[in-house]
């Protein structure tokens, strides 16, 4: 997160399912950027302001998935 927008590998993540003010509430930036370690998930809740994901517990295993939404 930098500027409250996501990044991947130092490129903005495309969010196109997200209104743009959505896109932009939360944290702020993280410093030093987090890195997610090979074999762990990043997750973001469509919610910022209020969810708790990765950015509370930090990257989880796949274990700690137990469904995938597609659009």
């Amino acid at each position: 997160m930098k500027n409250q927008f996501a990044y991947v590998n130092h490129h903005r993540f495309t969010e196109d399912y997200l209104p743009e003010d959505v896109k932009r509430r939360g944290e702020g930036t993280f410093e030093p950027a987090i890195v997610v370690p090979n074999g762990r998930y990043f997750v973001l809740g469509d919610n910022r302001p209020v969810s708790e994901d990765s950015r509370s517990y930090g990257p989880i295993t796949p274990e700690n998935i137990i469904g995938v939404i597609k659009p």
